[in-house]
């Protein structure tokens, strides 16, 4: 149990800047204890797999399967069915977390075993997520704004300089995928999360810990995609993918 708890709690260290600062750790452990719980559930896990498999009926590009044989390299094709399946799971309440390699494979279609963490996000703040990825992506600043609200990163009553400051370092952070094609990079991924991290420590803003999954969710796609260097249309794929509809 110890060992399964502490692979949830590796999965969250993806994520730089995560500490007594900006989240309550005595709650974020609490936490992460509880997603492995979940993960024993095997009944849950079933209702999972089945409601996922019901969402992409149909979808020839990628295919569920209960075990991952031998991860194998990702054509592009698979490598951007992976980050569409990024923002289709964010269409659901409950987000398989862990996007690291090992649950992927390859070929003619993208094979993958949804892993056994996954995470049930507060609705307002799923809600908040969709709206600010929609607002990048058809580059909406005030509902961008408005979104960072319904996260609850800043507040209605925030000054103008910090609403400024938040927007601008999420902007960088989406480092220009709205015009062009991004190359998944973990470093440059970490450097930006650390920089938001950051700003949340000056401010003296605590986020919550449904922040911290998310951000274990995007390190752990962009640690898969960081070996292929692949430039890959992100907005496209948005625009292909379960949120957008």
């Amino acid at each position: 149990m110890f060992l399964k708890t502490k692979e949830v709690k590796e999965i969250l260290s993806l994520v730089p800047g995560v500490s007594a600062d900006v989240v309550d750790v005595k709650s974020l452990s609490v936490n992460a204890f509880k997603t492995f719980v979940n993960s024993t559930k095997s009944s849950k896990y079933k209702d999972s797999f089945n409601g996922i498999s019901a969402a992409i009926a149909g979808d020839y590009s990628l295919e569920l399967v209960k075990k991952v044989s031998e991860p194998t390299e990702l054509s592009v094709s698979n490598q951007e069915r992976l980050v569409q399946l990024y923002f289709d799971q964010i269409s659901f309440k409950t987000v398989h977390f862990d996007f690291r390699a090992s649950h992927f494979s390859g070929g003619e279609k993208l094979f993958w075993k949804p892993s056994k963490f996954f995470y049930t996000f507060d609705e307002t703040f799923l809600l908040g997520i969709r709206d600010l990825y929609k607002a990048y992506y058809t580059q909406n600043e005030s509902a961008f704004e408005e979104a960072l609200i319904k996260v609850g990163i800043i507040k209605e009553t925030s000054s103008k300089l910090l609403k400024s400051e938040v927007v601008e370092v999420f902007l960088s952070h989406f480092a220009g995928a709205s015009a062009a094609p991004l190359v998944f990079s973990f470093e440059k991924f970490q450097d930006s999360f650390a920089a938001i991290f950051e700003l949340f420590k000056k401010h003296s803003i605590k986020i919550p810990n449904d922040f911290a999954y998310l951000g274990a969710y995007l390190a752990s796609m962009y640690s898969t995609l960081d070996v292929y260097k692949t430039p890959i249309n992100v907005s496209k794929l948005f625009k292909k993918s379960l949120i957008a509809k």
